[in-house]
């Protein structure tokens, strides 16, 4: 029963979608990530590329009380992300930072970003150090 509450269950956040032989990375974020991440159309090299593992950030609220629900927090933070695997990674990336994402000045989703962007920076080295180095 526990099992079908999970698989119905809107997950808002990022995820990296990686591709080791070419050591690559993809980061992307979604209100539905589960969906969001299977159906990549563009840009089309993504499709079928060779991604062989994938990583879920989230905060383990439902999208209606997690700050992942809010687009402008998940575009910042996916921006912020792209920022921290050109800075401190060997990866190379699928996407970049030169394309502006919808930003809010908004004070509190900004305190937010820069909370869950040094939470993930920590993570990422404990658990990628070979990858991400800080």
């Amino acid at each position: 029963k526990d099992l079908e509450a999970i698989k119905n269950f809107d997950i808002s956040g990022l995820y990296l979608l990686i591709n080791s032989d070419k050591n690559k990375i993809y980061v992307g974020e979604g209100s539905d990530v589960k969906t969001r991440a299977n159906n990549h159309n563009e840009p089309k090299e993504l499709m079928n590329d060779g991604f062989d593992r994938m990583i879920l950030l989230w905060d383990g609220s439902p999208n209606t009380i997690s700050h992942f629900g809010n687009e402008t927090f998940r575009k910042t933070l996916e921006k912020k992300c792209i920022a921290l695997f050109k800075e401190y990674s060997n990866y190379g990336r699928y996407n970049t930072i030169e394309n502006q994402k919808k930003m809010d000045k908004n004070i509190i989703i900004k305190s937010s970003v820069d909370r869950f962007s040094e939470e993930l920076k920590f993570l990422l080295s404990k658990y990628m150090p070979e990858h991400f180095q800080i």
